[in-house]
């Protein structure tokens, strides 16, 4: 029974863990040669392009009206407290 479970923990490292650090150490050695870094700027500059709309967006919504002056009439109310 020991074996066999022994055996699992065997299986399991070498099919999930052994693959996951030889992927990792190769990226490092790609980021090295500067191979990984294309895809990061160009998410980084995605991003601020993104920030930069929205906060245009943001700002034309603040300075543009939704009800023209003609529209809509006054309402006298009475504030309960």
């Amino acid at each position: 029974m020991h074996i066999i479970l022994i055996l699992l923990f065997l299986f399991i490292f070498f099919v999930f863990v052994i693959p996951t650090v030889i992927i990792s150490v190769i990226s490092k050695i790609l980021s090295l040669f500067g191979l990984g870094q294309k895809r990061r700027k160009v998410s980084e500059e995605h991003r601020a392009n993104d920030a930069a709309a929205h906060n245009n967006s943001a700002k034309n919504s603040k300075n543009k009206k939704i009800f023209d002056k003609n529209e809509g009439e006054y309402v006298d109310f009475e504030e309960i407290k």
